[in-house]
C-alpha cells in the first residue's frame, strides 16, 4: 500500500531545547543525513553497476531504512516531526523516494 502525503510546510524553526538536548537533536540530524547521503552513494553506484549490465536487483530499502531511524529518534524524542520532514525533503531532493525502495 503506498502512502500519500498531503501538503508538507517545511520550517527551519526548532522547539526551545536546553544545550544538552539540542547537542543530541544537532547529532541525530547528522547522523541521519549521513545515512541520505550514504544511501545516495549507493543508489548512484548502483545505476553505475546497471550501466555496466548488472542485474537489476539492487538496494530496496533505502527509504524504509531512513523511515526506520527517524522513526527512532522521533520515539526517543531527539528530533520533532518537522525535523524528520526536513530530512525527507532532503533525500527526495536526491533522488531517493518511497516508490518501491528507494528509486
Amino acid at each position: 500500500m503506498k502512502r500519500e502525503l498531503g501538503v508538507v510546510t517545511l520550517s527551519d524553526e526548532r522547539p526551545e531545547r536546553t544545550p544538552e538536548e539540542l547537542a543530541l537533536a544537532d547529532r541525530a540530524l547528522e547522523v541521519l543525513r549521513e545515512e541520505v547521503a550514504r544511501l545516495a552513494a549507493m543508489r548512484a553506484e548502483h545505476e553505475q553497476e546497471l550501466k555496466l549490465g548488472a542485474p537489476s536487483a539492487g538496494p530496496q530499502d533505502g527509504a524504509t531504512r531512513l523511515e526506520g531511524a527517524c522513526r527512532f529518534a522521533l520515539r526517543m524524542g531527539l528530533i520533532t516531526p518537522a525535523e524528520a520532514r526536513q530530512v525527507f525533503h532532503e533525500a527526495g531532493r536526491l533522488g531517493l523516494r518511497e516508490r518501491g525502495g528507494d528509486k
